[in-house]
């Protein structure tokens, strides 16, 4: 069982859901929810489910309920997507560095020559500024990749860039 929660408190218990996830990509909860008739849903985002010690949020706050063919019951297909869904909606900005922690944005238009440790700080400094303090990037290799490459970015989201680092560095994350 998994609850369908806001601020904390349970508002629907469900029994049945399907859980998936990819190597470097969403992991997300989908299920189907009965509401009576007499309650009118009004979904918000604030809604989410907690699954493995990861919070899942409600991916649209307008999800299209139908009459059910076998009660009374009203129908509804949710799905819950990780947190990733806020570095697809993030894009990467060239960071100016005043401070630990304080940044200053020269666009979202540029191309830089970077090694491993310059994407990864190029990363962790657009979810911090982006962001907050929600994600962190730890790197787990006993040898980093050593080469460069040109990082030709323009308008791309932090989940784009995110998911180059196979192409550029070889490297899988989770």
């Amino acid at each position: 069982m998994i609850s369908i929660k806001e601020n904390g408190t349970a508002i629907y218990d469900v029994y049945e859901y399907t859980f998936s996830e990819s190597i470097m990509g969403e992991s997300t909860i989908s299920l189907t929810l009965f509401v009576p008739p007499t309650v009118v849903e009004s979904f918000s985002t604030d809604y989410y489910v907690e699954y493995n010690s990861e919070r899942f949020y409600l991916k649209s706050k307008l999800p299209t309920g139908q009459k059910s063919t076998d009660n009374l019951m009203y129908e509804y297909t949710l799905l819950f997507v990780d947190a990733s869904y806020q570095l697809r909606r993030t894009i990467v900005r060239d960071l100016a560095t005043l401070a630990p922690d304080t940044f200053v944005s020269n666009g979202t238009s540029f191309q830089i020559y970077a090694t491993f440790e310059i994407y990864t700080k190029l990363l962790l400094n657009n979810i911090k500024h982006s962001i907050g303090d929600n994600w962190d990037v730890t790197i787990s290799l006993d040898t980093p990749p050593t080469k460069s490459v040109t990082l030709d970015i323009n308008n791309l989201y932090i989940w784009d860039l995110l998911l180059k680092s196979y192409e550029y560095y070889g490297i899988t994350w989770h």
